[in-house]
């Protein structure tokens, strides 16, 4: 959850954070301080992980926001899960990683497509391309739009990129439950990406 050492993860969550800033999205998180600490009726342990020395620490139920504004808990299982931490090989990690790709790519393609009545379809490859060239490279909107050789208003260039940046971001969140502090009964969802 809040490890220091997962450099894909940093990444990820820098790209994020400069996608979210970029685009205004409302971006949800886990709970950094939770009134509510315990153990529950079924022996599960509940709170918050920022207080927790290490991932062994953590309790089975975490503090979390849901989608919805409200404050409940995830299972530390699920989350695990949708962050991709049963990666257990170099094997696993490379195939996740581009699934993720091109899942991304996909969304991106499809985004300026619609956006534009233009077919798009970019491999992962491309797509890393182009993000790269406008966020590394700071190349503006419009020429990476005239280098897709798709046709469009000067004006909508920005936020045709943006809205395909902001569907490519959305194309891997996961969905978890948020619960109660039984750990049964769901209140809202929690968005991973």
């Amino acid at each position: 959850m809040l490890k220091l050492i997962k450099s894909h993860k940093h990444i990820a969550l820098i790209f994020s954070l400069v996608l979210l800033i970029a685009i205004g999205a409302k971006s949800y998180t886990i709970a950094t301080s939770y009134p509510d600490t315990g153990i529950n009726q079924d022996g599960l342990s509940y709170g918050s992980a920022v207080t927790a020395d290490t991932e062994e620490s953590e309790p089975e139920l975490i503090a979390a926001e849901a989608t919805n504004g409200k404050l409940g808990y995830v299972l530390k299982t699920e989350l695990q899960k949708a962050e991709g931490d049963d990666i257990s090989n170099p094997n696993e990690a490379v195939a996740y990683m581009k699934a993720k790709d091109a899942k991304c790519a996909k969304a991106f393609s499809e985004s300026i497509s619609k956006q534009t009545d233009e077919q798009v379809s970019l491999t992962p490859e491309q797509y890393e391309y182009v993000v790269d060239s406008f966020f590394t490279d700071s190349q503006d909107a419009q020429s990476i739009l005239q280098k897709l050789n798709v046709k469009h208003s000067k004006s909508q260039s920005s936020k045709i990129i943006q809205e395909a940046l902001y569907a490519a971001q959305n194309a891997n969140i996961h969905e978890i439950n948020v619960y109660k502090k039984d750990g049964k009964t769901v209140i809202g969802v929690f968005a991973v990406n």
